[in-house]
């Protein structure tokens, strides 16, 4: 996320971090809560779930809650610890102070959020494409299920209509034979 941040903007940031530390399986982030901070991954790692469906891993160096920084949206996901980490922790307000004193590092993290967030949307359209993939394999392996079904039906359907006009047959030939005794 700082990769293209001038160093001076850097020394500011690291001036502001809050270091906090989690234990495994604590809660960092609950979905819904208003996110108003960044959180750098300082060591181990942290999870990314739906209640109890993990989405994804986050480990060092890797970072979580940048949109915050811009927007103070409630979060769409919680995050616990998988381990016990150490956090270094960016509130939005420190962020904006640090931003409006430098315009290089105002763009710079623009277009980093930019490209990330075209990465999350090129995610997001691969997944929904293997899943559109997977529901149209299955709805053609039903399909396929009750073609063959509907031919089993079919077939049992003439062998019954066989059989009836036999039975008629033979109901016809005794109700003759009855009347000729």
């Amino acid at each position: 996320l700082f990769s293209e941040t001038p160093e001076a903007s850097l020394l500011e940031i690291a001036n502001v971090l809050q270091m906090e530390y989690y234990t495994k399986n604590q809660k960092i982030i609950e979905e819904g809560e208003p996110g108003t901070c960044l959180y750098i991954v300082f060591s181990g790692k942290v999870f990314v779930h739906f209640g109890e469906h993990k989405v994804a891993e986050i480990s060092e160096k890797q970072t979580f809650g940048e949109f915050s920084l811009l927007n103070s949206e409630p979060r769409n996901a919680s995050i616990s610890a998988l381990e016990d980490c150490v956090l270094l922790r960016l509130e939005q307000v420190d962020f904006y102070r640090v931003m409006g004193n430098n315009t290089q590092f105002m763009r710079g993290i623009i277009r980093i959020l930019i490209r990330r967030l075209g990465e999350q949307n090129s995610e997001l359209i691969q997944t929904l494409k293997r899943r559109e993939a997977e529901l149209t394999r299955l709805v053609a392996e039903r399909t396929s299920e009750l073609e063959l079904a509907m031919s089993e039906i079919n077939e049992q359907k003439i062998v019954l209509e066989n059989s009836y006009k036999e039975i008629l047959n033979q109901k016809l030939e005794i109700e003759e034979k009855n009347k000729n005794i």
